[in-house]
């Protein structure tokens, strides 16, 4: 956090997209959403971050005009979430860390997906191709089922659509950390990435993905049956299948 004095106040500013609130981040992400459509110009977007981090009544824009000298003097404090991308810009929403892990009463699940059991993943993997699909069907609709996939809340109740696409994004951010980082789990640094990456000599894909990949782990019995791999937290299943690809590919040296 930074701390400035603004129209006579302190105010701690975040630096990073971890040292947002909930709330924060929530309004964030309606910003966020507004910079992907092209709602705004960046100046535009700059200044309703602006306003969320100093917490003002109302966007700058509708401020006394007494007060822009000041307040535009600080715009700069928006730097760290504007990713610019040739002529285009975006903002930052990648981190693993869940910034929404319960809103209104919605409960999701912790940083890095920690708790969330292999058959919920499987469930957002599927989601995930259907997304990236062409034609893949309503986007509105694939968001709304990976809120209910990963947050719950009182019988009945609908996550809201900007909650789902938290969802979305957040599963996306920690998959992408997987695939693409070594990551220290319990003070080891763990390269995950080797689940990823192909043979030299691929065996024939039978295209069951990550349920096929299930069903071979309950043969092992090391989880239990197939119901129960399903239940086993997917974390469990990912160390479990790091720890047999990194013995087959030290096997052959």
């Amino acid at each position: 956090m930074r701390v400035i004095y603004y129209q006579n106040r302190q105010v701690s500013v975040p630096e990073t997209l971890e040292e947002l609130t909930p709330a924060q981040y929530y309004r964030y992400l309606e910003i966020a959403t507004m910079a992907n459509q092209h709602i705004l110009s960046e100046p535009g977007i700059r200044l309703k971050i602006l306003s969320l981090f100093l917490a003002l009544p109302v966007d700058m824009g509708h401020l006394p005009p007494s007060t822009w000298k000041e307040t535009l003097a600080l715009l700069s404090l928006t730097d760290p979430f504007v990713i610019r991308e040739g002529k285009s810009f975006r903002l930052d929403l990648s981190t693993g860390i869940n910034l929404l892990p319960e809103w209104n009463g919605f409960h999701g699940p912790e940083d890095m997906l920690n708790g969330v059991s292999f058959d919920t993943f499987c469930k957002c993997m599927a989601l995930v191709r259907r997304m990236g699909d062409e034609g893949g069907g309503d986007r509105d609709m694939i968001l709304r089922e990976f809120g209910k996939a990963l947050y719950t809340g009182r019988e009945g109740a609908e996550p809201p659509i900007l909650l789902c696409l938290h969802a979305y994004l957040f599963f996306m951010n920690v998959f992408a950390i997987i695939r693409e980082e070594p990551l220290e789990i319990d003070g080891e640094t763990v390269d995950l990435r080797i689940l990823f990456r192909k043979d030299e000599k691929p065996e024939a894909d039978d295209h069951t993905g990550w349920t096929g990949i299930g069903m071979d782990i309950a043969e092992n019995g090391v989880f239990g049956n197939y119901a129960e791999v399903r239940a086993t937290p997917f974390w469990d299943i990912l160390i479990f299948l790091y720890r047999k690809k990194f013995e087959k590919l030290h096997s052959k040296r």
